[in-house]
């Protein structure tokens, strides 16, 4: 792992506990509830079309610590990148995500 992978690591922790347990557990379920409906998908599509009724964590970073756990836990496993569909991001390569928990078509 490159420093700069490890620095983000760090910081999207930081971000997940500056958000709050509760707030943790709910975007992880979030996460999780979508990988069930989708083959592939990044975590933006997740924080933008998931994520609706769930508040902002004060750092977006939040949610890159969300899709490690899922991860971890045997969620999804990486599929590659992308490029960002957030204008913002002027199209930067964001991890595509494959769901191992998908279910139906």
């Amino acid at each position: 792992m490159n420093l700069g992978m490890e620095i983000g690591i760090k910081k999207a922790k930081q971000a997940a506990d500056n958000a709050g347990a509760k707030w943790t557990l709910d975007a992880y379920d979030i996460f999780e509830r979508y990988a069930r409906k989708h083959s592939t998908f990044t975590t933006e599509q997740v924080r933008l079309d998931g994520a609706k009724n769930l508040k902002s964590p004060p750092d977006a970073r939040a949610w890159g610590q969300i899709a490690l756990l899922a991860k971890k836990n045997g969620i999804v496993v990486s599929h590659g990148w992308v490029a960002s569909e957030d204008p913002k991001k002027h199209g930067i390569p964001v991890t595509l995500w494959r769901s191992l928990v998908r279910r139906g078509k």
